[in-house]
């Protein structure tokens, strides 16, 4: 009956070390993890910054072009006044 309590306590702490070997990769694990998604985050905030950037560069283009289009527009009704008269 000692011999029996004995193994198992010895089974038990066997049991024990594995969980708290377990118990350290989870932590590592989540570690990681945590790690992998301010990574994640920081590359996401630069990739919105960068497309903010170029949202506002299409923008001004988009108006200069427009203005551009006005211009040429204008001038072309001018040389057409010039020519007809």
């Amino acid at each position: 009956m000692k011999n029996k309590l004995q193994d198992m306590l010895g089974h038990v702490n066997e049991m024990s070390n594995v969980k708290t070997q377990i118990s350290g990769n989870l932590d590592h694990c989540q570690q990681q993890l945590e790690e992998a998604q301010r990574h994640f985050t920081l590359e996401s905030d630069e990739q919105n910054r960068k497309i903010s950037v170029l949202h506002q560069e299409l923008k001004d283009l988009q108006e200069k072009m427009n203005n551009n289009n006005h211009q040429g527009s204008h001038l072309s009704s001018k040389v057409k006044e010039i020519t007809e008269t």
